[in-house]
């Protein structure tokens, strides 16, 4: 517990009990703390008069004392309790939610206020990185965790909290599990960045991946333009590997040909169908034009023709490959607006 001192002033400063949930819990009057200087930032001989705070109480290693501290946030889900030293102008101006609770505490005493945030460490520390433009951000560690400082963030009011992880982390993470990102994009608001990420959702069967329950998360204008892509793209894929030309049928190329199947290719024909499937479920190249995929075509057509090797190298039938991956790839990549 704290230790409570004498004041010749009524006004006695006083350790606040508060819980970060918009309700207010009992606050006593008690002294300002005082607490060993951390290492970071050098040690200031105008640091404000504090009182003790007992052994149990730990510094936080990037809140410790400093010039011009005049609030010490003591979070106390966890043991020992983790004091943040921080000052009230900063928290103010980049926090609504710390500025609001704390205000709604009364009147500001003298010396350090000590209130009592019942969060836990590792969260209050997070969200005070994005706070103070000088601390280092949060490591990310995974999804689920981007997901939870986005929300919180949201709720503690800290709007640059938001920008830094959706620059970057949203962005480094889609390319891993573009499912769950993509709904994060979407639940937050992120228009721009929930665009960029469905490109990536393309690698994935969105239908059938394991994560694909995260979309029961977002809009349903939001799933239907995600559906929407997928399903477009994959067939106008599947029409370009068939040598469809809708537009423009005259400019259809012809499909390889074998001299042992008299006809087109039978690699030709195989990879077409198998092609097909894979388009429908994921609508990009990185799959049907790698060398194992087309590698497979051909020994299948093996056991038919044994000159088909001759066609899939001449040099028309590799033209071609390059040419329809290029087109599939300069396919709309991206939700509508």
């Amino acid at each position: 517990m704290l230790h409570f001192v004498d004041s010749d002033d009524d006004r006695t400063p006083r350790a606040s009990t508060f819980a970060p949930s918009s309700q207010r819990l009992n606050y006593s009057p008690a002294a300002s703390v005082e607490l060993g200087l951390a290492p970071y930032p050098p040690p200031s001989r105008d640091l404000p008069p504090v009182s003790t705070l007992p052994d149990s109480v730990n510094v936080a290693r990037l809140f410790p004392p400093f010039e011009g501290c005049d609030v010490v946030l003591l979070a106390t889900k966890t043991l020992p309790h983790l004091a943040f030293y921080v000052d009230r102008k900063t928290i103010y101006t980049r926090c609504a939610y710390l500025k609001r609770n704390i205000s709604e505490l009364g009147f500001t005493p003298a010396g350090v206020d000590v209130i009592y945030w019942e969060e836990d460490a590792d969260t209050l520390d997070a969200m005070l990185r994005f706070v103070y433009p000088d601390r280092p951000k949060p490591k990310v560690e995974s999804v689920p965790h981007l997901r939870f400082l986005l929300e919180t963030a949201r709720s503690y009011g800290i709007g640059t909290a938001t920008h830094v992880l959706c620059t970057t982390v949203l962005l480094d993470f889609a390319t891993k599990d573009p499912l769950s990102v993509f709904a994060i994009a979407c639940e937050f608001g992120l228009t721009n960045e929930a665009a960029l990420i469905s490109k990536e959702t393309l690698k994935v069967d969105f239908m059938m991946d394991q994560k694909s329950s995260e979309l029961g998360r977002v809009s349903l204008s939001y799933y239907h333009r995600l559906h929407r892509l997928h399903r477009l793209r994959a067939a106008k894929a599947i029409d370009i590997i068939n040598l469809i030309n809708t537009e423009n049928p005259m400019d259809e190329p012809d499909p390889p040909y074998c001299e042992g199947c008299g006809t087109n290719a039978i690699w030709w024909q195989i990879f077409v169908e198998y092609a097909g499937i894979e388009l429908k479920r994921r609508p990009v190249t990185d799959t049907i034009f790698s060398t194992a995929f087309l590698a497979r075509c051909v020994r299948s057509s093996r056991g038919i023709c044994g000159k088909c090797i001759d066609s899939y190298m001449h040099a028309h039938s590799q033209s071609l490959l390059t040419r329809l991956k290029e087109d599939i790839d300069a396919l709309p990549a991206y939700i509508s607006a």
